[in-house]
């Protein structure tokens, strides 16, 4: 049991430390040695932890990083399972709930959304817009696809993958720009619900959607 003990201690003490460090220097510039010296630890010590750096890194982010993804996809679901023709207006609704929703997420875990904005350099997160892009494409794909099912978007209408992508781009890097600016929690809901009412007429012009549902 002592074993047992020491063994999540050292490994709480290189997360806690590790955090610290990449806070301050960030990914690039933090030196494995000097988190197994802050920790008090050897680097042999290290390795039966995490395989390198980037472990930690991961181990620090990827939690918070997938909870959020699982709010935004369990948002997807709801609304496919329980949408109605009539309720069309709810996918608007529900897409700007949504994004409250993850601002929240955000703020509540603002610590580990520092290092994946600002610390991240050097690391598998370094391009997170992009990472953020591909992830929702997909997504929203699935959501044309069922705006023709149900004939609001004619099956003529084509968007090409690489135009999905830079539309989304845009919009995502635009999203993460308004939270890297650390406003308080509610001016960034008003930015990001602002940002919201401007680009969804573009994509009733693109989806050529001629009811005004948003």
């Amino acid at each position: 049991m002592g074993e047992i003990r020491d063994y999540q201690k050292t490994h709480a003490d290189l997360l806690r430390v590790g955090r610290e460090n990449f806070l301050e220097y960030g990914y690039e510039q933090t030196k494995l040695r000097k988190i197994c010296r802050d920790a008090a630890v050897t680097t042999g010590a290290f390795y039966k932890h995490f395989s390198d750096k980037q472990a930690l890194f991961d181990e620090l982010v990827k939690p918070s990083i997938e909870e959020l993804k699982a709010i935004y996809l369990k948002k997807r679901t709801d609304f496919f399972q329980d949408v109605k023709e009539q309720e069309l207006t709810q996918l608007w609704i529900t897409s700007d709930d949504e994004l409250d929703d993850m601002i929240d997420f955000i703020y509540k875990n603002e610590q580990t959304f520092q290092l994946v904005f600002f610390k991240s350099q050097g690391s598998h997160f370094e391009d997170f817009t992009e990472m953020v892009t591909n992830f929702s494409a997909v997504n929203v794909r699935q959501w044309i696809e069922y705006l023709q099912s149900k004939q609001f978007v004619s099956n003529e209408i084509q968007l090409p993958d690489k135009e999905l992508h830079f539309l989304m781009y845009s919009y995502y890097a635009t999203v993460i720009d308004i939270l890297k600016h650390r406003y308080p929690q509610e001016e960034t809901k008003r930015l990001a619900k602002k940002l919201y009412q401007f680009v969804m007429p573009g994509w009733m012009a693109i989806l050529e959607m001629n009811e005004k549902i948003y």
